[in-house]
């Protein structure tokens, strides 16, 4: 099942499939290592307030809803 980053629960894992932004967005993403083919873990959400953050190579990284809505992971393999 492919879900956005902003629709996944904490502690749920995925593979990131595909990006849906520009070349701006792609390029931003891919600066900070998100790209497809990266397995993710959300640590925090949304719902909790505040930015999205998923644990990704052993780091921490924070995403805007903007941009989180716009990684579309793979769920429940």
């Amino acid at each position: 099942m492919e879900k956005s980053l902003i629709e996944l629960r904490s502690k749920e894992e995925g593979v990131i499939r595909k990006i849906t932004g520009g070349r701006g967005l792609r390029e931003r993403l891919n600066a900070l290592g998100i790209r497809e083919k990266k397995k993710i873990v959300m640590v925090s959400g949304i719902r909790m307030g505040g930015p999205v953050v998923i644990k990704m190579d052993n780091m921490d990284i924070a995403l805007g809803k903007g941009m989180a809505s716009k990684v579309i992971v793979e769920v429940g393999r």
